[in-house]
């Protein structure tokens, strides 16, 4: 058998003796961008309305789908004019304008604002 023959009939054969080559685990997809409303609440952001306020239902709107995960308190869900107690904590009454949001540093806004602008106002990704 010529010499180069034997040569490459070894590696062949060293090769085949350690197994074959290990699988790579599959790569893990990159993880999602964090969506507005998720970070709102992370970031302390907190949307106070009520079930008769029609602009309350506009606010929330804006999020499309993603509105359930805005952290949100209707504070009169039955609309018997009776504010929870948390937000009757949180100094609300009815003479309270809605929606408001309170922020995480202690701050608050009242009335309808763009998701762009909760994201630049939060520190949050715009959508």
């Amino acid at each position: 058998m010529p010499r180069q023959t034997l040569i490459v009939l070894c590696l062949f054969l060293t090769a085949c003796a350690s197994g074959p080559a290990p699988i790579p685990a599959p790569a893990k997809p990159p993880p999602l961008p964090e969506r507005l409303a998720e970070c709102l609440a992370r970031k302390g952001a907190h949307l106070y309305g009520a079930s008769w306020c029609h602009w309350c239902h506009v606010q929330l709107e804006k999020f499309g789908p993603d509105a359930s995960k805005v952290p949100y308190t209707d504070c009169d869900p039955q609309g018997t004019l009776e504010l929870l107690p948390e937000c009757k904590a949180q100094g609300f009454d009815f003479d309270s304008a809605f929606p408001t949001w309170m922020f995480g540093d202690g701050t608050s806004v009242v009335g309808v604002r763009s998701p762009a602008w909760l994201a630049l106002r939060t520190g949050c990704p715009a959508p």
